[in-house]
């Protein structure tokens, strides 16, 4: 961030995320889902001054009645 600069805008470094999500049809009834954000664990801004989520993992079952 440029203090000097008056046009109020600020350039952030460019990034690259990678983010996995599955999921497998166990029964007709019952789905396993997982997805993993930001797999290479890349520290990186979207917005100025606000940092973002490490590598994070998630999963759960999913039941259809």
């Amino acid at each position: 961030f440029n203090d000097n600069d008056t046009s109020g805008v600020t350039t952030l470094d460019s990034f690259t995320l990678l983010s996995l999500r599955g999921a497998y049809d166990l029964t007709d009834h019952l789905e396993l889902f997982a997805r993993v954000e930001n797999a290479l664990d890349e520290s990186y801004q979207d917005n100025a001054g606000f940092g973002t989520a490490p590598a994070s993992a998630f999963g759960g079952v999913r039941v259809a009645f």
